[in-house]
């Protein structure tokens, strides 16, 4: 008898790469489980709450902010079509109030819809931008308390598909400005003088700076004292003086652009890669499969304590079908995990809690509605998705975990006998096993070998033979999850090299 423990999952899922060759540290499927909360332990993943009240039937959220005007006002934003997609709406919200239309936005953008919209706070305004395929470049404004104005701190703005705050100024990136579309140069905003922004007030005109000249910009932002600009193949960092084509990584999407500390993370298109001011590296290689399986220009992501969340949308990956997929790489771990959301959502964002003193995922979804994302220090917490008010039942989450054990020579045959799972929270937790088959070489269907009902469950495992186990946990509903901490288990010897 030979008794492996399997108890170190701390890296996370890998879902490219041989099963001969993965670690043990390593799962080879995480969906809807959290290894990197408690190391040590497979949590389930947490669901999520409405927001007050859904805004708009039937339409996105096209924009969302938490705009911070002063250390005592915060007011959420967000922007949505009308119902009769016509103009774009933007609404507001105090904590814990209802959320309240602006009016004067709607008119300002009539006959803009179906627009992203980018929201930059300065000097207690929130600046708007955007841009949509089919109406084209959006009326710029601010708004400060409720009230929104095309012409206060924006004479001489240019229009623009993204903004970003870079050391005292304002920059457009990708911008329109005297009815001419400049989609290689960044406009940006005069030094603030007594609260208040001016646009092109240098005698000499010197408002903006041109980048590449052969591809359009597709996003931006800032870190290192840099400003950081992207097009679809390069990267360039600009200190207010001089510009310098750093990498020839580009961006595939500006809202997937997030920074954590001195790391600043992006989709390129084929792969997710992280930069610290130096050359751009991978991190996208456990999940490339997935990556590659959507429309990276349609992808967007957010910063939320220690993880990069990147929606993807519905993916097919090695043949199983993902529905509102999440990628969720967590710095600490250096581990990805998947998440699918029973919503179908269109853009995330950050809110500050000033209650509890945490940063908070938001997600608008395509239905008017603007969620928030549970976390395990709430004292009321949503177990399931979508939950229309917190606490409630809410919609099932799924969660599939799939340990990969290549262990022992690979030409000869295994047998399981026994497991002994342990774990804290048994959750409903099921337990399945499978094995490469001894003739075929196919891996066979997964067979059930018992239920964790208690903190040490002992099963005697029911597997066939052969040269690669593997074991899987699956658990779905809306109740308190799993707290799952790993098992050991017999491998014995059979026979020699697999024969046909």
């Amino acid at each position: 008898m030979s008794l492996i423990p399997y108890f170190n999952f701390v890296k996370g899922a890998n879902y490219s790469i041989s099963p001969f060759l993965i670690g043990q540290d390593q799962l080879s499927r995480l969906e809807g489980a959290n290894v990197s909360y408690e190391l040590g332990t497979i949590k389930k993943d947490l669901g999520y709450s409405l927001v007050d009240a859904q805004i708009q039937a039937s339409k996105n959220i096209t924009g969302y902010a938490d705009f911070q005007q002063s250390n005592s006002v915060q007011r959420e934003l967000a922007t949505v079509n009308d119902s009769t997609d016509d103009d774009t709406q933007l609404f507001a919200r105090t904590p814990a109030a209802a959320w309240v239309e602006v009016g004067a936005a709607e008119t300002a953008w009539a006959n803009f819809a179906n627009i992203n919209v980018e929201i930059e706070q300065f000097v207690g305004y929130a600046f708007f931008v955007g841009w949509g395929a089919t109406d084209g470049f959006l009326p710029v404004g601010t708004l400060t308390g409720t009230t929104f104005s095309t012409a206060t701190n924006t004479s001489g703005m240019a229009q623009g598909k993204f903004i970003v705050r870079y050391r005292d100024r304002l920059y457009v990136l990708n911008a329109k400005k005297g009815g001419v579309e400049y989609p290689y140069r960044a406009y940006f905003s005069d030094i603030p003088t007594a609260g208040s922004v001016t646009w092109n007030a240098d005698t000499l005109n010197l408002d903006f700076v041109d980048f590449d000249y052969g591809l359009e910009i597709t996003g931006g932002g800032s870190n290192w004292d840099r400003l950081i600009v992207f097009t679809r193949k390069g990267m360039w960092l600009y200190d207010q003086t001089s510009k310098k084509k750093v990498a020839d990584f580009g961006c595939a999407a500006h809202r997937t652009i997030q920074n954590y500390g001195s790391y600043t993370t992006w989709c390129t298109g084929p792969d997710v890669v992280t930069s610290t001011g130096g050359q751009p590296q991978s991190i996208g290689g456990e999940m490339i499969d997935f990556i590659r399986a959507g429309i990276p220009s349609t992808y967007y992501a957010k910063q939320v304590d220690k993880e990069y969340w990147l929606y993807i949308g519905n993916v097919t990956v090695k043949g199983i079908s993902y529905t509102n997929t999440v990628l969720i790489y967590d710095y600490g771990t250096d581990s990805w995990r998947v998440r699918e959301l029973y919503t179908a959502m269109k853009i995330f964002g950050v809110y500050f809690d000033a209650t509890t003193g945490d940063d908070r995922l938001r997600m608008g979804d395509g239905d008017g509605k603007v969620w928030t994302l549970s976390k395990y220090t709430d004292s009321t917490i949503a177990y399931g998705d979508a939950q229309a008010v917190l606490g409630t039942s809410g919609q099932p989450i799924t969660s599939v975990f799939e340990i990969t054990i290549p262990i022992g020579g690979a030409s000869f045959e295994k047998k399981v006998d026994n497991l002994y799972a342990y774990s804290s929270k048994a959750g409903g937790l099921l337990l399945k096993g499978r094995i490469l088959d001894r003739n075929s070489r196919v891996l066979k269907p997964y067979e059930p070998i018992g239920q964790l009902l208690e903190f040490v469950n002992s099963f005697h495992a029911e597997c066939d033979r052969g040269a690669i186990l593997q074991i899987e946990g699956t658990e779905s509903s809306n109740l308190e999850g799993f707290s799952f901490y790993g098992f050991e288990i017999d491998i014995n010897k059979y026979s020699n090299i697999l024969k046909t």
